[in-house]
């Protein structure tokens, strides 16, 4: 349905302004509405690939590094000891790239009784002649699940003594290690492994290094799988652990610990566990040349590898042309899964080219950032592999079931961000985390943490309750200006020296050179808000502070070159005590020379019935009792209109539409928008009645 032009001739506008722009794209991914700060957690990492907490309401943060300890944030602060060290166990990592190393922690849901928690690692080990890493530089190794203690002694330290292996596969390459480990809503544990490592799951190598038909479609391997064990029944002997009787493969052919299948390398995952969560196991399965891909995992599902990559067929012989055709069942005849959620590599010629390897997240659960809640939050590791160059994504649901990718703004300015990417994670209270390092290896010291929380930016209102606000040319007076606080926003850390006022344009950039611009170093300012302030009616009274500021209008007209009869957008931007910037803008109209009589007076439109909005007008009338109001609606939007009684001394008359004439005192009208719909509401001054002089009365008589 396309938008039509609605003509009241009537008014100015109130209040602010929100205008919403076509998302632009970067790296093919659109970008959404949702700007985020990340806020410093922890820094002077190695390789942070993993968050996670204890749930023992202690409010504790566990960083997962991959060069082998878990180190603690306690009260805001990076503890010096770590919790675990496991460097002896695991094997000596590639200082150019790595996939190997300490992987993924998981504490047991009942951790404050019982102390138990669960890790993820590799270990080296010989290897045979005939493995594909056999002399290789980085050697064999195996992947594991260990069973951990707390310290009796030290909430804040692990027995490193206390380790029980649970699970060890043996790894014919070095990749494709997966890692992550979690627990699920069904109180039992998973974990993830990829399909063995190399390339096109060893089908392109002579003789096929995985097998004949690859491990992601071997339901006879646990590679390539998302496995589920249950750590709190009794053992089946010889296992260390219990098998959930409802995996898809219990009694018939095929790994008993297997969950899902069909895999390559899927790194990360997590359940929507948190309040409103419905459960969701959500996976991000790492591509190979074109596409990568996330995942809501269903019990006994078959995702594809290496049949497709994405939604798409692959060849391991030619994987960067993929087949029209491929099959679409398992080896069992199953059916095989589509992702929710696909992009593509960067100059792949697919679209929305996003980055080189997923790096699955978390659906959002916390409270600070109301926005995201309900959101999967996750992203990419690079758009170039030596470069630190990751994104951070979000899902969106335009439609029950149809996914969307969307990139988060980073800040106000909306910078990059400017690292490898290389985990997420979650705290007790549903807070989302975003592990990062600009070393590409698990090397150095420039990993960090850091919290990812919507940035909600203040609003700039210039002359309360008008927008445009109408500005005199000719005026000596003070213009207004309100900044308003939000409760993720606090004014009082404004640093008043760095506000700039600007022409902008209509997305509020600046486009004026410095020459035209004003700073707000000795202009007269002062925080407003709920305590020792009187707010008057046209000042927010919810308790958070804002910053109210004056300027003069021979300043404001000359040094910023607007002109009489001209509508212009201001950006007032500023930097924050922590040195972020922040920008807001707002309109403003430069009334023409003449007898310009403003008066206040307010509308009330029903739009198509869905909602109902109070608009407070200026009414600068010209000299035949008219001013313009333009507003866009959807063509065949039901518009209710009602007209002030009175404006400006002047009394309403009646409405005139398209011409015709209402009855006369009708202030309300019903239209229906059409290509051009135009109202008028006349006014009238009453006339002036001269007083006569009164004539001499006849005295009273006395009585």
């Amino acid at each position: 349905m396309r938008s039509s032009t609605f003509t009241a001739i009537l008014v100015a506008l109130s209040g602010l302004v929100t205008t919403s722009w076509p998302a632009t794209t970067i790296g093919g991914i659109p970008q959404g509405d949702i700007v985020i700060k990340l806020e410093p957690v922890a820094s002077g990492l190695v390789a942070p690939i993993s968050v996670t907490h204890a749930g023992d309401g202690s409010g504790r943060l566990f960083i997962v590094e991959q060069s082998g300890q878990i180190r603690i944030v306690e009260d805001g602060q990076l503890l010096p000891t770590p919790f675990l060290d496991i460097v002896d166990k695991i094997p000596e990592l590639n200082p150019f790239f790595d996939e190997r190393g300490l992987l993924g922690l998981a504490f047991h849901p009942n951790y404050a009784s019982n102390g138990r928690f669960f890790i993820r690692y590799s270990s080296p080990r010989e290897g045979d002649k005939d493995e594909p890493c056999f002399g290789t530089s980085r050697g064999c190794h195996a992947e594991n699940v260990a069973e951990y203690a707390v310290s009796a002694d030290d909430p804040n330290q692990a027995d490193p003594d206390s380790e029980i292996l649970l699970f060890s596969i043996d790894e014919p390459q070095f990749n494709h290690d997966s890692g992550e480990v979690a627990f699920g809503p069904d109180g039992f544990l998973y974990f993830t492994l990829g399909d063995g490592g190399g390339a096109h799951d060893g089908l392109a190598d002579d003789p096929p290094s995985h097998g004949p038909i690859g491990n992601g479609q071997n339901i006879e391997t646990a590679l390539g799988s998302i496995l589920r064990i249950d750590v709190d029944s009794p053992p089946q002997n010889p296992l260390p652990y219990a098998i959930p009787p409802d995996n898809p493969f219990v009694g018939l052919p095929g790994v008993d610990e297997i969950y899902a299948y069909g895999m390559r390398n899927p790194y990360k995952f997590s359940f929507d566990d948190g309040p409103g969560g419905d459960g969701s196991l959500y996976v991000a399965d790492v591509g190979q040349n074109l596409f990568e891909e996330v995942n809501i995992v269903v019990n006994g599902g078959n995702y594809g590898w290496v049949i497709r990559e994405g939604f798409h067929c692959f060849d391991p012989f030619n994987p960067l042309d993929p087949p029209n055709d491929c099959a679409d069942t398992g080896p069992l005849g199953e059916p095989l899964l589509d992702p929710i959620a696909e992009y593509s590599h960067p100059d792949s010629g697919f679209d929305p080219e996003g980055g080189i390897t997923v790096i699955g997240g978390f659906v959002y659960r916390g409270s600070r950032s109301p926005g995201l809640v309900g959101k999967y939050v996750f992203g990419d590791f690079a758009q170039q592999f030596v470069v630190p160059s990751g994104s951070l994504f979000f899902l969106v649901e335009p439609l029950p079931g149809e996914f969307e990718i969307r990139q988060f703004q980073i800040g106000p300015d909306d910078v990059p961000y400017g690292l490898f990417l290389k985990g997420f994670g979650e705290g007790e209270d549903g807070e989302v985390y975003a592990c990062g390092s600009t070393a590409l290896a698990p090397v150095g010291d420039t990993g960090v943490v850091q919290r990812i929380v919507t940035l909600k930016e203040p609003s700039l209102i210039i002359k309360q309750g008008a927008c445009p606000a109408p500005i005199n040319p000719n005026g000596n007076g003070i213009v207004p200006m309100v900044l308003t606080g939000t409760e993720d926003f606090d004014v009082q850390e404004v640093q008043l020296d760095s506000l700039l006022l600007s022409r902008a344009d209509n997305e509020g950039n600046s486009v004026a050179p410095l020459a035209n611009h004003i700073r707000f170093r000795d202009l007269n300012h002062r925080f407003v808000g709920e305590g020792p302030c009187s707010c008057n009616e046209n000042q927010s009274s919810d308790g958070i502070i804002d910053l109210s500021l004056k300027f003069s209008v021979n300043e404001m007209v000359n040094q910023l070159g607007l002109m009489p009869g001209e509508s212009a957008v201001l950006s007032l931007r500023g930097e924050l005590a922590d040195g972020s910037s922040f920008s807001a803008s707002d309109c403003v109209v430069i009334l023409p020379p003449g007898n310009i009589q403003p008066a206040n007076a307010s509308i009330l439109a029903n739009v198509s019935g869905a909602m109902i909005e109070v608009v407070q007008l200026d009414l600068n009338f010209d000299s035949d009792g008219f001013a313009n109001f333009t507003r866009s609606y959807y063509e065949g939007s039901a518009v209710t209109m009602t007209a002030p009684l009175r404006a400006n001394g002047r009394r309403f008359l009646r409405w005139q539409v398209d011409g015709v004439l209402q009855p006369i005192g009708m202030k309300t009208i019903e239209l229906t928008v059409t290509d051009q719909t135009t109202a008028r509401a006349l006014y009238h001054r009453p006339s002036r009645i001269e007083q006569r002089p009164r004539l001499p009365q006849p005295a009273e008589p006395l009585e």
